[in-house]
Order: C-alpha cells, then sequence, then structure tokens
C-alpha cells in the first residue's frame, strides 16, 4: 500500500486546534441542589476554574479525529498493488473477426463477449493519468477511440462495437496500433484474440510492450467453405465444400435449396479435421439462386452459426447484340458464335455504317472514322486517336503476362506463336495484360469515355493462337468483360466487407442495394460512370434495382455475400500466437502489477463515520445509565 499524494498528509495538523478547542471549552453540567448554601461550591469551581482544562477522555474527540484521518487520507489518494493485464497508457485491439462469434464462452456468450470484457477490465484498471486507444480488426481496421482517459466514454465505445461477419485485417490492425503506441509513450499494445488468423498470417513487431489475451475454449465447428453453380449439358452443376475442424467425427444434415424449393437433403459424416466436397447434378434450366444449410442433431459439435449457410447464384445472361466487323475471319466468327445469350451480326468493312443497335463491337484489322458509343474488341488495329500504332514487330515472342488479371484467368499462352503484331503505344486509358520479350504491349485493355476496351496487337491469322486450347477461354473472358451478364462486378468469391462496382445504365437515375433480411436498410445510390458499393457487412443476398424517373429499369439483379474462409471456420484457440514487440513481452495469462487506487472507499468510510458522530451527538442522551440527568454531550 502507498498513496500519490504524500503532501496532503500535512492536513493531519488539523488536529491540533480540534483537541486545543475541546482543552479551551468549559464542560459544566446542570445539578439540582435542595438549598442555596450549596451555591459557594459552584462558586469555587468558577474561581477555580483555568483557561486550558486537562484532556478529558470524549467518544466524540476520538469520532472527530479518525474522520480527519480517514478524509485526510483520501485526498493523499491511497492505492494498493494489484495484479493487471497492462499497465499505463494501453492500446487494445479487439479482434473482430467472424469465428469471434463462436458461442463456446461460459453462459453461452461468444468469444467477442469474453474479450469486451477483458478489455472493460483494462478500462477500469486505467489510472488517472493514463490513457487508452481502441482499435476495432475487422475486415478494415477502425480506431474508435483515441488516446482518451474518459472511462464512460471507452466504456460506451467498446459497448457499441459488434464482431463482423468476414476475416480480420489483423497485420494492418497490428501496424495501426503501432502508431498509436508511438503517440502515447509508454504504451502496452493488447491484442485480444482466438488467434483463428492462418497458419499463413504474420504479425508486425510492435515498437513497445506487447501482450495478446486469447480468448475461446472449443475448436468444434463445421462449416460450409465453398459453393459454386456452372452449367453443364445435363442442366447447372453445384459444388459444395464442407469443413469439420473440431477434433471428434460429426454427422451433419446438408440441405440443399433451389429457388426457394428444396431439391436436396443428405447426410454428411465428417471425421477430425475433415474436408470433404460434393456435387449435386442435373438442377433445373431455370435455376437462379442455391442455398446450403447445415443442421446438427446435437448442440455442442459446432458453435459457429455464421458458416452454416452459404448462397450461389447463377446469372442469366441478357441478349446481346454483337458485331463484327471483318474483311473474313473464321476463328473469330465460329468462338464469338459458341458463346450463350450472343447473337451476332457480321459486316464487311466497306458496308459498315454507325449504329447504336450493338452491345459490343469486334474490330478485325479495321478502324472506323467514327467510333461506335459500344465497347470495343479490336485486332490488329491500324493507328488511330484511341491505339496509336508506330509500325510493325516481326515475330514477338511471348514475354510478360498478368497471371493474376481476371481477364487471363485459365489462360496459357507461353506456347502461343506470333509471326506478326502491331507496335502500339500503350494509352493513357490502358492496362498492359501480355508484353513481348522485348516489353512491347500485345493484349491491352481499359475504360475510357465510358466505354471498355481491349486490344490485341496481332491478326489471328498471323499467329496459332486460334489453334490453342487457350483461344475459346481468352474470347470468352474478353467477351464477358465487354459484355457482361449483369451490372454487378462482384470476384469469384465475395466477402464481408469487400466492395463491388455497379455499372449504371444509361437512362438511371438511382441505384437502391437492399441487403439481406426483412428489417434491412435500404442504400440508395446516385448513378455516376460506375459505382462502388461497400455495404456488404451482412452474409446472404443482396438486391440491386435501377430506376429512371421512380420506374424500375428491367429486372432487380442479386449478387451473394458469404463466409468462405476455411481460417475462419477452423475456430481452434490459438495460445501461442507469434505476436511479439521491442519491448519486454510477458507470457499469456502472466499478470503485471498496477497501483490500484482506493480513496473513494476511503472517502464512503468518512462518510459513514460521519454519521455514526451525528448519530452520536443527537441521540447518546438516550443512553445514560438509570438516574443519571439528560444532557448532550458537548463538543
Amino acid at each position: 500500500m502507498g498513496v500519490l499524494l504524500p503532501a496532503a498528509l500535512a492536513l493531519l495538523a488539523l488536529a491540533i486546534p480540534i483537541i486545543i478547542f475541546y482543552m479551551l471549552r468549559l464542560r459544566r453540567e446542570e445539578l439540582s441542589v435542595s438549598s442555596s448554601l450549596l451555591w459557594r461550591r459552584a462558586l469555587q469551581d468558577r474561581t477555580a476554574n483555568a483557561p486550558w482544562q486537562r484532556l478529558r477522555r470524549n467518544i466524540l474527540l476520538l469520532l472527530q479525529l479518525l474522520l480527519l484521518l480517514l478524509l485526510v487520507f483520501s485526498l493523499a489518494r491511497p492505492f494498493v498493488f494489484t495484479q493487471s493485464i497492462a499497465s499505463g497508457n494501453v492500446v487494445a485491439v479487439l479482434d473482430a473477426s467472424a469465428s469471434m462469434q463462436a458461442n463456446d464462452a461460459p453462459g453461452n456468450a461468444t468469444r467477442f463477449d469474453r474479450a469486451r470484457e477483458q478489455i472493460d477490465s483494462l478500462i477500469d484498471g486505467l489510472s488517472n493519468d493514463s490513457r487508452m486507444t481502441l482499435i476495432w480488426a475487422g475486415p478494415s481496421s477502425q480506431t474508435v477511440a483515441s488516446a482518451s482517459g474518459n472511462k464512460a466514454a471507452l466504456h460506451a465505445a467498446l459497448k457499441g462495437l459488434a464482431p463482423s461477419n468476414g476475416k480480420s485485417d489483423m497485420p494492418s490492425a497490428i501496424t495501426l496500433a503501432a502508431a498509436a503506441a508511438r503517440q502515447l509513450g509508454n504504451a502496452t499494445v493488447v491484442l485480444v484474440s482466438d488467434g483463428a488468423l492462418g497458419p499463413q498470417s504474420v504479425l508486425p513487431q510492435v515498437p513497445t510492450r506487447a501482450r495478446y489475451i486469447t480468448v475461446g475454449t472449443s475448436a468444434n465447428n463445421v462449416g460450409i467453405t465453398a459453393l459454386s453453380l456452372r452449367d453443364a449439358p445435363d442442366g447447372p452443376q453445384l459444388f459444395a465444400g464442407v469443413y469439420n475442424s473440431g477434433p471428434i467425427t460429426v454427422t451433419a444434415l446438408l440441405t440443399i435449396n433451389v429457388d426457394g424449393q428444396l431439391r436436396d437433403s443428405r447426410s454428411v459424416r465428417l471425421g477430425a479435421k475433415d474436408e470433404q466436397t460434393l456435387t449435386l447434378q442435373a438442377l433445373p434450366l431455370t435455376t437462379k439462386l442455391v442455398e446450403a444449410k447445415l443442421t446438427f442433431d446435437a448442440g455442442d459439435v459446432d458453435t459457429l452459426a455464421a458458416d452454416n449457410t452459404a448462397w450461389a447464384l447463377r446469372p442469366v445472361p441478357p441478349a446481346s447484340n454483337v458485331l463484327l466487323v471483318t474483311a473474313g475471319n473464321g476463328f473469330l466468327e465460329k468462338s464469338l458464335g459458341l458463346l450463350p445469350g450472343l447473337k451476332l451480326f457480321k459486316s464487311a468493312p466497306e458496308a459498315y455504317a454507325h449504329s447504336d443497335a450493338f452491345h459490343l463491337t469486334v474490330l478485325d484489322a479495321f478502324m472506323p472514322a467514327q467510333l461506335p458509343p459500344s465497347n470495343l474488341l479490336i485486332f490488329a488495329p491500324t493507328n488511330s486517336p484511341l491505339v496509336p500504332v508506330s509500325g510493325t514487330i516481326p515475330y514477338p515472342a511471348i514475354g510478360q503476362v498478368a497471371v493474376n488479371d481476371p481477364l487471363l484467368r485459365f489462360v496459357d499462352l507461353s506456347k502461343v506463336n506470333i509471326a506478326a503484331a502491331q507496335r502500339i503505344i500503350t494509352p493513357s486509358w490502358a492496362r498492359v495484360l501480355v508484353r513481348s520479350t522485348a516489353g512491347d504491349p500485345l493484349i491491352l485493355a481499359g475504360e475510357t469515355d465510358g466505354r471498355r476496351v481491349v486490344v490485341v496487337a496481332f491478326d489471328l491469322h498471323q499467329s496459332d493462337l486460334p489453334l490453342q486450347v487457350a483461344f475459346p477461354i481468352l474470347t470468352a473472358n474478353l467477351v464477358e468483360w465487354l459484355q457482361p451478364s449483369t451490372s454487378i462486378d462482384v470476384p469469384p468469391v465475395l466477402s464481408a466487407g469487400d466492395p463491388i462496382s455497379i455499372r449504371p445504365l444509361p437512362e438511371a437515375d438511382e441505384i437502391i442495394v437492399t441487403p439481406p433480411g426483412s428489417g434491412a436498410r435500404s442504400t440508395t445510390l446516385q448513378p455516376s460512370s460506375e459505382v462502388s458499393f461497400a455495404g456488404t457487412d451482412s452474409l446472404g443476398v443482396y438486391t440491386v434495382q435501377q430506376f429512371a424517373n421512380g420506374n424500375p429499369l428491367a429486372d432487380p439483379e442479386q449478387f451473394a455475400v458469404n463466409l468462405f474462409s476455411r481460417d475462419e471456420s477452423d475456430i481452434t484457440p490459438r495460445p501461442d500466437l507469434a505476436f511479439t514487440g521491442t519491448g519486454p513481452t510477458e507470457p499469456v495469462g502472466q499478470q503485471a502489477e498496477r497501483p490500484l487506487e482506493i480513496w473513494p472507499y476511503v472517502l464512503l468510510a468518512s462518510l459513514l463515520l460521519l454519521a455514526v458522530e451525528w448519530w452520536f451527538y443527537n441521540r447518546a442522551g438516550r443512553l445514560r445509565p438509570p438516574g443519571v440527568p439528560a444532557r448532550k454531550p458537548s463538543k
């Protein structure tokens, strides 16, 4: 025990005047006498009375001195040392990933609830001169309280937080915490998490003390980690992946609903750490939405509900008019004609006429004086302001390829040979997908003047690309990007918090996005060249409807947000997470000593003592022995 303000103890000197007042004060008693002769004794007492009296035993004096001692002691801010997670300034990082929704804490509470309790105790343990920064580590990290010493505000900010439905970007959160620790100075970064970050996650080192507090007790969970639809000759096919992260064998019931109707129900038996893939074939040709759901007979084999349901959408491509302008190219004509939902028209270059009736125009070794308003796919372009050409390149070899670009997905160009290609000066609007070994662009893509453009620098007749397996795949990828089946651009796997792009229709003046759930609130967007929407926090199916003058344009479109993450579905707590700092790192579970101020309790004891003193002064006369006259004790 100690005091933070020892100078306040000097106020104990106030006990001296209190004692002096009691020594100066005359203490006379009321006596009944039978004769005036007895007044002589009283007069003798009066003459004998001196200014200073011998200090007599007095309960009120003792109570008042004790009250003074407690009041001065509380002003000195007494404290006792107690065990705490951290002391001084604190930067708390709260893991808000989907795995923190697992309800394996006592009382069916979630891991996120338990983590909030840990940070609540950190807030309560802050001293008056300490500050805390609170960081929410979800798909995108957020600082919800910065360098605050207001405990009520910190508790309120913490209470308003909730776990996300996606994977946390923990490296970014730790980087943000490191910057906050530098700002606070002499701070401890405390990470509260279950450690379900994935085996490849590497956390940066913080430039101060680091503490990791793990939450969670169970690894029992079964989740859907994949769900996709693809077309097949006998109808759409459904692929589903199911993973058991627990240490015990589990039997689950997987039900498949197609467009709201039960299509299939099957029992799935999974061993410990087992993953299975299931296939459902010959779905109806009209299939649009598939919902898969897991249910369990035993309630303790699955503690995370967020990955028990998944959705897959099969967009139906709208009818699209495509114009092919060529002097004769059977390769292009055949590959375009095989694409579903595409109506192909042909024109010779000399017969070409500008028209707004086509959604996509394919130009083969031809550039019109006036470009059509549609998207463009250009092969072997001639020189033009859109695509500047400065000559030809003999026998260019395939060099650098942007293999991660969606336009080249599943496309292998390593064996393609080219006899000649146009030497293109890369326009400012374009990104290069394929370069020659000399660095010249061979395939470019980009957007300009409100249209999408893809340029292939060589004539197909001057290469063996049409004879390669990559050609029909490349054509399908390019046309899908140039003439998308929907106005919504979403990645193959859309997770919670990921943004999407919406291409407004030309006449649209309003776009409304409705999230899943009956009580969900819609978001209204104003059209521009391309609209970005990042409100994908909930799991489920979203609806996008475009309007013109209050009237809907075409049919509503949909996209699905799923928790397809094996790292999040594997909820095994990890107490040995590699989280370090340049300062001393205490082992998980070890506590640090911090001063806990107890002056509020001392002040409360002072108030209780004051009540006792008041009661004794006003009521003590009632406790006199029989035969003693009533009197009030004097101060």
